[in-house]
């Protein structure tokens, strides 16, 4: 059986490679497709190919994401959420019917009454979707987070979906903030990289990468290992490469920011992200230019 992730770079590179069909319904309202469709058409008896060639190979369905399995996943970024998730999995609980006197009795250890926590008038299987999340989320928040071999495995597979998830929300918007970048003359791997933080999302990271890349040019132009501060930095370098005041006044800001992002803990925004990385950018082509 295929995993997560060997699925999701198998589909990718059949798509990249228009080895694809949609099929939609004559009014336009539903639509599915097909992946490997060179395969497909052997396989439907249109090509050199025929059914026997290929074997079915069915993913089963695999457990939900609970609270248990997502919070080991994002606990390895620093971002377990311990309480978040016994209150999201209450309101689903009182939602769904069960009253808060109940659900508080259970927390505060009795145990024994679990089985009021049960929706009434709910389908056996229903119920058991809303209470197991809930106990998880409970086993969680007391820091009961032992896994079993069953649970390690569960989280392996939430990790795997986390991350397709991850990568499915930022995809449009990689897109789009990468058309908006002109090609550079040069390369910088620092640059790259804070280039790549920003198109992710991670603004901080890429405020911080771009002026570091910016200041590792700097020292190269100031051309002596002296130690200095950004704003002396910036004016030896505007010196050597013959800048302007505007240029200096430019990644002199670049540096504020920066210390604003490290020192004050702030957190940029997408434009304000942006408009460093740019300056940067702009700054460093122009010293390559002259």
């Amino acid at each position: 059986m295929a995993s997560v992730a060997g699925l999701v770079v198998d589909v990718a590179e059949k798509i990249i490679a228009d080895d694809w069909l949609q099929y939609e319904s004559h009014d336009g309202s539903r639509s599915y497709y097909v992946i490997g469709a060179d395969a497909y058409w052997e396989h439907v008896g249109t090509g050199p190919g025929r059914c026997e060639d290929y074997t079915p190979c069915f993913v089963g369905r695999q457990p939900k994401i609970g609270p248990l399995a997502e919070h080991a996943v994002r606990s390895q970024l620093a971002g377990g959420r311990r309480g978040e998730y016994l209150r999201r999995e209450r309101k689903r609980l009182e939602r769904a019917g069960v009253s808060a006197a109940t659900i508080d009795r259970f927390l505060s250890g009795d145990i024994d009454d679990l089985a009021a926590i049960f929706p009434e008038a709910m389908p056996r299987g229903e119920a058991l979707e809303l209470v197991l999340p809930f106990l998880e989320a409970w086993r969680v928040s007391v820091g009961a987070t032992t896994l079993d071999r069953e649970e390690e495995q569960e989280v392996a597979t939430a990790r795997e979906k986390l991350c397709l998830r991850e990568v499915a929300r930022k995809y449009g918007k990689i897109v789009d903030r990468w058309e908006q970048l002109d090609p550079l003359p040069f390369d910088d791997p620092q640059l790259e990289e804070a280039s790549k933080a920003y198109l992710y999302g991670f603004y901080r990271s890429g405020v911080v990468l771009s002026a570091s890349a910016l200041e590792g040019r700097l020292k190269q132009a100031a051309g002596d290992q002296k130690e200095r501060g950004y704003s002396e930095l910036v004016e030896d370098a505007a010196v050597s490469l013959g800048m302007n005041w505007a240029w200096i006044q430019q990644a002199k800001a670049v540096f504020r920011f920066r210390n604003r992002v490290v020192h004050d803990g702030y957190s940029p925004t997408h434009d304000e992200a942006g408009e460093v990385l740019c300056s940067a950018r702009d700054l460093l082509t122009r010293t390559f230019r002259s």
